[in-house]
């Protein structure tokens, strides 16, 4: 498994209201995709502008396939729309962070 960590930075606290809703709704899309696992949006709690969406693929693959996908690509437009700039993605080995967790259990 793969986490993608998608980091957003919008222009003030309405836009972040905006993106939080078109985030939803474009999960809701992701949800149907191969591979799709489950996905989170977290607001940081000292800047309302920054906003993390966290989402878990069976695979980079599975991920790349929806981000490449025309259905993305046409929603991509209304949340970079509401940014201050760009976007950046980073990818997490979730079996790490998974393996790692369960050490302290047994």
């Amino acid at each position: 498994m793969i986490r993608a960590v998608l980091e957003h930075r919008t222009k003030n606290a309405e836009d972040t209201k905006k993106l939080i809703e078109v985030i939803r709704e474009t999960r809701a899309v992701a949800k149907k995709q191969p591979g799709f696992i489950q996905g989170e949006t977290l607001l940081d709690v000292d800047d309302p502008c920054h906003v993390l969406v966290n989402s878990t693929w069976r695979n980079l693959e599975d991920w790349k396939a929806w981000d490449e996908s025309k259905t993305r690509l046409d929603m991509k437009w209304m949340i970079e729309d509401l940014l201050a700039e760009p976007y950046t993605t980073s990818f997490q080995s979730a079996s790490v962070i998974w393996q790692e967790s369960i050490k302290h259990v047994f």
